[in-house]
This record gives structure tokens, sequence and C-alpha cells, in this order.
């Protein structure tokens, strides 16, 4: 069993790297999203997971996985990998009309999104108390339960820590100029989340910003970013153990160093890479996925909830009790037994619990709807593809809900930018002179406007009534 499962794999990873090919950097979709995301999340660690044969679930109370014992998870993994990338190599890109320009500027975006990004953060961060010491998850835990205004704050600061990354890929999109910039705006976005939240993902979304940057150098690009991230795997384990230990000694300077300090002291460096892995792609969330597998039915997900939470995720309980409840806290209960808590499962989670014969359509009739959502924005403005695929990226680390309201707030931010660009527009015009009454010059020629004509700058057009 153990060479099939091997050989299945090979050959997931062959249409996998074909899905690769089938991507175009200059122009990326929310697919093109997915798929990254699946090689960064599944397709990568599960390589390391087959090569040591387990893996552990770190924190979590439940058994290891191991691939050659879990037959059912592995095949399962390895039909996902292989499905949807084969549906990005025959889904074609859809037909709908180009336009030559943005209907507002790129910048406009950047903007909208830049100040959602640091307001959010900021006043969140301010909320939560870090900087008085306070410990990070415990705090945003409990004020999330206590306080509507953080939780919407909490909401709007994953949204736009995300797609800032995208807005940055957008522009490098378009032009190589000020290209060496541009990335020290991403390294620092990923600075200020670190030191602010103590969030490491959103150096996973300025790989994305490399890659698009380096697109030339596509082949070179990847390889230094693996040997990066696979060296960078103690580093992220050590930053674990570092923000958690702030909220003992502190956020000043002395503060953390000593935290710093103990975190090396009892660094274990012995730990084996496929545990220490985690650190970087949240391999644990194969071990919570390989428990999904084995308990669907104990964790009693409705066949409809996939569906259904998206579509009723701002109606308050009070008013739909039926709403049922994000797939991350059912997973959370039936591991911890805890309501407090909220586990990832990756992107295969929550459709496999809803049916497990029935996910991989399900999946899919999902990823499409997003895809051609974002292109439908793209044609409005080019930002919104690398936007979407960078959001499609992160959807591997949360749940279904997290692409529905990033949708939304996408469409807001749309709507919200075309008024805006209106009125710049129409302002624009009445600060120009007019030149409806100007004499003629000696070059034009006068004549009766006939009945049907119209005036239109110099000229007279066919077709208006007088």
């Amino acid at each position: 069993m153990a060479v099939l499962i091997v050989l299945f794999f090979i050959l997931a990873l062959s249409v996998n790297i074909l899905a690769l090919r089938k991507i175009r950097l200059a122009s990326l979709t929310f697919l093109d999203g997915i798929v990254i995301g699946m090689v960064y999340y599944l397709t990568v660690p599960m390589i390391f997971i087959l090569l040591a044969g387990r893996i552990s679930p770190d924190f979590m109370p439940i058994p290891e996985y191991k691939p050659y014992e879990d037959v059912q998870t592995s095949f399962v993994i390895e039909a996902a990998i292989a499905f949807i990338s084969a549906a990005r190599i025959l889904t074609a890109r859809s037909k709908l009309p180009n336009v030559r320009h943005n209907v507002y500027p790129i910048t406009y975006v950047v903007f909208a999104i830049a100040v959602l990004y640091f307001g959010s953060t900021l006043i969140s961060a301010r909320m939560l108390g870090t900087a008085s010491g306070t410990h990070w998850f415990k705090a945003s835990n409990d004020l999330a339960n206590s306080n509507g205004s953080y939780l919407i704050l909490k909401v709007i600061a994953n949204f736009s820590r995300t797609a800032i990354f995208g807005c940055i890929a957008g522009i490098l999109s378009k032009t190589s100029r000020n290209r060496f910039l541009l990335v020290c705006v991403g390294l620092f976005v990923c600075v200020f989340d670190l030191a602010i939240t103590f969030n490491r993902i959103s150096v996973a979304y300025f790989l994305i910003v490399i890659l698009v940057a380096y697109r030339r150098h596509v082949f070179s690009a990847s390889l230094l970013m693996a040997v990066a991230l696979l060296s960078a795997t103690f580093v992220s384990s050590l930053w674990t153990e570092v923000r958690g230990l702030v909220s003992v000694y502190g956020s000043s300077v002395a503060g953390f160093t000593n935290a710093v300090t103990v975190a090396l002291t009892h660094a274990d460096e012995g730990k084996p890479f496929v545990d220490e892995m985690n650190g970087v792609f949240e391999s644990i969330n194969i071990v919570a996925f390989n428990y999904v597998v084995e308990n669907t039915d104990r964790l009693d997900v409705s066949s409809s909830a996939y569906f259904v939470r998206p579509l009723t995720l701002f109606i308050p309980k009070a008013v739909f009790s039926e709403r049922p409840p994000s797939f991350a806290s059912v997973l959370g209960l039936a591991i911890s037994g805890s309501k407090d808590a909220a586990l990832n499962s990756t992107l295969l989670g929550e459709p496999y619990a809803s049916s497990p014969w029935l996910w991989p359509f399900m999946l899919l009739a999902v990823i499409l709807f997003y895809n051609l959502c974002y292109e439908y924005l793209a044609r409005a403005n080019s930002s919104f593809g690398p936007i979407g695929a960078v959001i499609a990226f992160a959807l591997w680390r949360f749940d279904s809900s997290f692409a529905a309201y990033s949708l939304i707030f996408c469409v807001l931010i749309h709507i919200g930018l075309r008024l805006v660009r209106l009125v710049v527009v129409q302002f624009r015009a009445k600060s120009r002179p007019s030149n409806r009454f100007l004499a003629p010059t000696a070059g034009d020629v006068v004549r009766p406007t006939l009945q049907g004509e119209r005036v239109s700058g110099g000229g007279l057009e066919e077709g208006a009534d007088v």
C-alpha cells in the first residue's frame, strides 16, 4: 500500500507541476492563488511527511498523521492535489470584455486598502492591549467575545492584511519601475505586522510579491525562496515561543531581549524537521484534516453548511438561530473541548466534513464562483486579480467565511471608488473653462444646425435631437 500511495502522489505532483506552468504571474487570478497556496500548504509538506512517515499534532490532543497507515486521508489529499491542478489546467480564462484602462487608478485601491489595514491593525492592537504585555491570543479571544467592534476590526484587519500584498503585486505586474522600492514596502508591511500583531502569515503573502516582482527569473527566485523557507523553520518556531514570552516580560526592548534569550535556552534543536516545519508551512493543519476524515460522523456537520455559512455571515444569531457556526469553531470544540478554540484543517476540511462523497464538486463550484467574481472586478481595476490570488492563497489556512467577507469588502471598495472617481471627474469638468460660447476662429466652418444633428467639439455628429 505504501508503494501505491507514493506512486499516486508522484502522479498528483506531476499534474500539480503542469498546473503551475499554466499560471501567468503578470495576470494572476483567484484560481491561480488556490494552486499556489496548495503547493505551499499541502504539496510541499506532504513530500516531507511521506519521507518521514509521520507528523506530530503538536499542541492538539489527537493522534499523529501517519500517511502509510491513515490510507484514506492520504488518498484524499493526493486526489485533491490532482483534481484542483486539473481544474486549473482545463479552466480557460473567462471571455469577459477587456478594458483598455482601469475605471479608477490602482493608486485609489492601494490607498483604500492601506488605510483599512493600518487603521484597523493599530486600533485593534490598542484595544487588545498587546503593548502592555497582555498575552495576544488570550486577550484577542476574550475581547472578540465581549466587544463587537473589536470583532469587526479583526475581520477588516484579516482582509486588508492579505489584500495589501495583492495591491503591491498588482502594481508590480504592470511595471518594473521602482521594483526594489515596492519589494521593500512589502517587507516593511511584514515587519510591521510581526511587531504589532506577532503574526507570521504576512511573510507567506510576501512570497507572492517576490514571485511577481522577479517573474522573469521565476525559477531562480523560487529556488532561493525554497532554501530560505527550509532554513527558516527553526527561526519561525522560535518566534512562536518569543511572542508568548513577550506577554510575561513585556514588549519593551529589555522584555523582548529576555524573551528571545529564554526561547533560545529552551529551543529544542533536536526536533525532527517534519515537526519543525509547522512554523513555516502550518503543516499541523494536515493532521487536523486527518482527524476530520476519521471523525466525520462525530463532527455532525450539515451537508448544506458549506454554502449556508458564508451567505449568513453577517446575520446575527438572534435573528437566524439556525445559522451554522464556523467550521473552525466546530473542529476546535471537537478536538479541544473548548468553545473558544478555532482550528484550521486546510481548504479541504470544511467541504469534506459537509459531504465526504461530493466534496470535490462542492469545492470546485465555490472556487470557480469566486474566480469569476474576481475576474469581473479585475475588468474594472487590474489590481483585483492579484488581490483575489492572495486571498485564495490565504484561504488554505482559513474557513469559508474568510473568502465571503473578503469578496464583500472588495465589492464595497470597488463601488466606493467608482463613486469617488465619478465625483472627481465631475469636479474637474466643472472647474474647466467652457468653450461653448467662444467665437469661431478663421478656420472654422459655420453653417446652420440641421434637424437630427448636434454640435460636438468643433464639428457635427448625426443622430441627436436639437
